[in-house]
């Protein structure tokens, strides 16, 4: 008999990439994929807090051309402090070799190392192996599980394992993938939002509305995800419209607030072929609904 079944490759360690330099970006990210590494690129300081907060990153690294201080070194502050990077490795990269007194600065500011060009790259590599070894051990330490203990789905950390693992399969056998991101229409916090959401019955509703194999996960106290594996942009449209539908009709019935339920889509025919990892497709499927959310006129189902 044969055995037909398919066994999903590890994870890669995940590095955000933040530059809006483009050769020296390029050059860092030439580095770290030819050693294995998947990368995701933000090129503004709201895109990388964004993407850092959407796919939890296992290295982050923030590049410069030549000045180390200003407002580069105030964005460097202001992700050391949110709470999706607490643990993560976070580096400075420049163009030049820092002086000390911009090293001591950039420690200060939150940096782990700063990394000047040109470097050793075999020595490099060896300390970011032992830097992702100590952040995915805090992070297992720390980590109570991966499911969501008020509606049984995935949490946050269980959707972006299963993304990774989804997205491994769909690259190595050439298959499409599709990421719905949803939710009840408006902006934050209001409507059907807060602790008067009835996320468990909507959790379910939305459950019932995919197919076995597709994973469900909730993102936020109203937002929720589906990763629906072997899925092209047509059947993720079909897929959107009719778990859309089947939340605004359970909104409809739990009373005053948002009744119109939300989406954003990002698929892709051939995960291998659309040279992005993913991760994006949970970016680029938050940013659609945040942008649905942001022109009440527009279709129910925002394509990114």
């Amino acid at each position: 008999m044969v055995d037909n079944t398919v066994t999903s490759s590890p994870p890669l360690p995940l590095a955000l990439l933040a530059s809006g330099h483009e050769w020296l970006a390029r050059s860092l990210e030439s580095v770290l994929t030819s050693e294995g590494y998947a990368v995701l690129r933000a090129y503004t300081a709201v895109q990388a807090l964004d993407r850092t907060i959407a796919a939890r990153p296992d290295l982050i690294f923030v590049a410069f051309d030549l000045d180390l201080a200003g407002p580069g070194m105030e964005f460097c502050r202001e992700l050391a402090t949110l709470e999706a990077a607490s643990d993560t490795p976070l580096f400075l990269v420049t163009s030049r070799r820092a002086t000390r007194r911009e090293r001591l600065e950039a420690l200060r500011a939150g940096a782990w190392e700063v990394i000047g060009f040109p470097f050793d790259t075999e020595a490099f590599m060896l300390q970011l192996a032992r830097y992702v070894h100590l952040r995915l051990g805090l992070a297992r330490s720390r980590e109570e599980g991966l499911i969501d203990p008020q509606t049984g789905l995935y949490n946050v950390r269980g959707v972006l394992r299963r993304v990774r693992e989804e997205g491994a399969v769909a690259k190595r056998y050439r298959l499409p993938l599709s990421c719905v991101v949803l939710g009840p229409g408006g902006p934050e916090g209001g409507g059907a939002g807060g602790a008067e959401f009835p996320a468990r019955r909507i959790a379910r509703v939305i459950r019932e509305g995919c197919r076995a194999g597709d994973v469900v996960g909730r993102l936020g106290p109203r937002d929720f995800a589906v990763l629906a594996p072997a899925t092209d942009p047509a059947g993720g449209m079909a897929l959107a419209r009719r778990i859309t539908a089947r939340l605004e009709a359970a909104l409809a019935e739990v009373g005053p607030g948002e009744r119109v339920g939300r989406a954003g889509l990002c698929a892709v025919r051939d995960l291998a072929a659309s040279a992005i990892q993913p991760i994006e497709l949970l970016v680029r499927a938050t940013v659609a609904l945040r942008r649905s959310r942001a022109a009440p006129g527009s279709a129910l189902v925002y394509s990114y």
